[in-house]
């Protein structure tokens, strides 16, 4: 682990990531494909990493 690094003692799987508007948070990534016409989910997925 670099020394820069932090890790949450609670979530050691989550990371922290920019968020909208600015600044960092502890969190993860979620993303979700949606059929128009149903409203059916027909993928999802969580990540660690920050959004594109």
């Amino acid at each position: 682990m670099d020394d820069k690094e932090q890790i949450n003692l609670t979530d050691e799987e989550s990371r922290i990531m920019p968020v909208a508007g600015g600044g960092f948070d502890q969190c993860y990534n979620a993303q979700a494909a949606v059929a128009a016409d149903s409203l059916l989910i027909v993928a999802h997925d969580v990540t660690q990493a920050a959004n594109d």
